[in-house]
């Protein structure tokens, strides 16, 4: 409870603001016991048998969250503002891989599965005795799924030059169940009757993948270029009233390109490493307000924009004698 302390003693005169209660900083005014606690358990296994040609790894992993919140946000003995919120999170996911080397050639193959279920159960007691629509409950709660197969190989040219190639295909599905009432009825603008609730799915899918190729110049230098493509998956607004507020937002895409030289020289007394890069952005994911009419907003997350960012990086790194190093960095970014 010292979080709120500081926070509204102001209301109360007298020496209260800089001593606390009773003399003591660390006791504050309230009118409930407030208690935070966060649970999370977590197990993982990993499995790997070899075969002539080629090795076969499984990855398996659970976990589960719950979190219990009580508190007093007035931090007053009145009954003024008081959020209860429990959630309930668990996952389980379980990957595959197929892998093995032959000659100059490394490979790698698999299937990723990912599933998740959480609800949140909020319960706000605001004013109860000048709100008659008090306390006011949000219950959200959501599944959501991914299937991935993906593959990666490195294939050594000669002696100097390597080549790396990877591909991921992703497959999610999301939904959401939203329910939100108060004491006085059903608080989802657009929900007119019990069970005051919506729901709203989607499928998002998408593919990713990686290119990079590097040439040793010499044992202590190499320069290299590599460029990649990845997306933040899409969804729902949680805590959404309105039902504009309730539309899916995609997924936001980047790819990336990079170019670059190291090198270590000297007895590796001395290294430089210089990067530049150029990102991509589309469908960025942003919130944003909505005009509905000359009184009424709504705020969403939506895929605003696209934007490219682009910059180098210079690093330095000597050591002019035994047990002295002397590091120098820069960087610009547009």
């Amino acid at each position: 409870m010292p979080l709120f302390g500081c926070l509204v003693n102001f209301v109360i005169t007298n020496d209260e603001w800089s001593t606390g209660l009773e003399g003591d900083p660390r006791v504050i005014r309230s009118d409930v016991s407030s208690r935070h606690k966060i649970s999370v358990e977590g197990v993982s296994t990993t499995v790997t048998a070899a075969f002539d040609r080629f090795s076969v790894r499984s990855i398996t992993a659970y976990r589960s969250l719950e979190r219990r919140n009580i508190n007093d946000i007035d931090g007053t003995e009145w009954v003024i503002l008081n959020p209860d919120a429990d959630a309930d999170q668990h996952q389980f996911s379980q990957e595959v891989q197929i892998f093995g080397q032959q000659d100059s050639l490394d490979w790698v193959a698999g299937v990723f599965y990912f599933d998740e279920s959480g609800s949140d159960n909020t319960v706000v007691i605001g004013v109860p005795e000048l709100n008659p629509s008090s306390p006011s409950t949000i219950l959200p709660s959501g599944e959501n799924t991914s299937l991935a197969a993906f593959g990666h190989i490195t294939y050594d040219v000669g002696d100097r030059t390597t080549i790396s190639l990877g591909a991921r295909y992703t497959e999610e599905r999301r939904q959401l169940v939203e329910e939100q009432f108060n004491a006085s009825g059903c608080t989802l603008e657009f929900v007119n009757q019990p069970p005051c609730q919506t729901r709203v799915a989607e499928r998002f899918d998408d593919w990713s993948y990686s290119l990079s190729i590097d040439h040793r110049l010499s044992r202590r230098s190499m320069i290299y270029a590599a460029t990649s493509r990845g997306f933040k998956s899409g969804g729902f607004n949680a805590r959404a009233t309105k039902e504009i507020e309730f539309e899916p937002f995609n997924p936001e895409i980047v790819t990336s390109y990079e170019a670059g030289l190291k090198t270590n020289q000297l007895d590796e007394r001395f290294q430089l490493n210089f990067a530049y890069f150029y990102d991509d952005y589309r469908d960025i994911q942003r919130a944003r307000l909505i005009a509905l009419s000359q009184t009424e907003i709504a705020s969403a997350v939506t895929n605003a924009a696209s934007a490219y960012v682009t910059g180098g990086e210079l690093r330095v790194s000597a050591v002019p004698i035994d047990g002295l190093t002397w590091d120098a960095a820069a960087g610009l970014t547009i």
